[in-house]
C-alpha cells in the first residue's frame, strides 16, 4: 500500500497523522476505505478477495484484539439490513397473486387446522371468495395491490444505500424505523374503518414490530461507530 510523503493521507494500522496528533486507524478501516463493498456489487471478485486477505493478514500480524469493533458492526448491519430487504421483497411479490395464495391457504386450513381455528377458516374463505368475485367482475381493482407490491420493492431498493454505507445513509434506517412504528396506529385505525377483525389487525401490527427490531439494532450500531474511540 503506497504511503504519501507527508504520512497524513494513507490509512495506516498505527494511525493517521494530522494536525493535532495521531488519529487511530485500523486494518478494517484500511480495507473498507481502499476496497469498499461497491467492488463486490459490481462483480470485481479480486477486490473482495483482496479485502478478505488483508483482514486475515491484519489479524495474524496485529492480533484479533487490535482489529476494532467497527468491522464487526458493519458486518452485523449489512446482515440485518439484508434480512430486512429480503422481507420487503417477499412482502411485495406476495401482494400480486393474492387470489391464488388465498385459494392455497383456504385449502390448507380446511385440511390441517384444528376446530379451535374455525373463526380463522371462515375469515380466510370470505377473503378468498371476495377476491374471486372481484377479480372476475372488476379485475382493475387488483391494480391497486400491484402498486402496493411495487411500493415494497422501491422501499427495498432505498435500503441499498445504508447497505453500502450505513453511516452516510443512516437517515434511511431512521425512515424505516418511523415507518414501522406508524404501521401500528394505521393498522388499528384503518382496520377498524374497513371492518377488519381485531386479530387480523394485530397480525398487521406485528409486521411493524418485527421490522423495527433489526432497524433499531442497526441504528444503535451506526451511532456506536460514529462515536470516538473509547466512548
Amino acid at each position: 500500500m503506497a504511503r504519501y510523503r507527508d504520512r497524513r493521507r494513507t490509512p495506516r494500522p498505527d494511525g493517521l497523522y494530522g494536525g493535532l496528533g495521531v488519529r487511530e486507524a485500523s486494518w478494517s478501516a484500511v480495507v473498507l476505505y481502499r476496497f469498499p463493498m461497491t467492488s463486490c456489487a459490481r462483480g470485481f471478485g479480486f477486490g473482495c478477495w483482496l479485502s478478505s486477505t488483508l483482514l486475515w493478514a491484519g489479524t495474524l500480524i496485529f492480533g484479533r484484539s487490535k482489529l476494532p469493533a467497527v468491522h464487526k458492526h458493519i458486518s452485523s448491519i449489512r446482515w440485518l439490513l439484508s434480512v430486512f430487504i429480503l422481507g420487503l421483497v417477499i412482502s411485495g411479490l406476495t401482494a400480486i397473486p393474492l387470489e391464488t395464495e388465498m385459494r392455497w391457504l383456504a385449502e390448507m386450513l380446511s385440511h390441517f387446522s384444528p376446530s379451535s381455528l374455525d373463526g380463522l377458516n371462515v375469515w380466510i374463505i370470505r377473503i378468498r371468495d371476495a377476491l374471486i368475485v372481484t377479480n372476475r367482475e372488476y379485475p382493475f381493482i387488483a391494480y391497486g395491490t400491484d402498486w402496493l407490491a411495487f411500493a415494497h420493492l422501491v422501499i427495498a431498493v432505498a435500503f441499498i444505500g445504508p447497505l453500502r454505507d450505513p453511516v452516510k445513509n443512516v437517515w434511511v434506517i431512521e425512515f424505516g424505523i418511523i415507518a414501522c412504528l406508524l404501521v401500528i396506529p394505521f393498522a388499528l385505525l384503518m382496520g377498524s374503518v374497513r371492518e377488519i377483525p381485531l386479530m387480523w389487525r394485530l397480525v398487521d401490527c406485528s409486521f411493524g414490530v418485527i421490522g423495527v427490531i433489526p432497524l433499531w439494532i442497526c441504528h444503535r450500531l451506526v451511532k456506536r461507530m460514529s462515536l470516538p474511540e473509547g466512548k
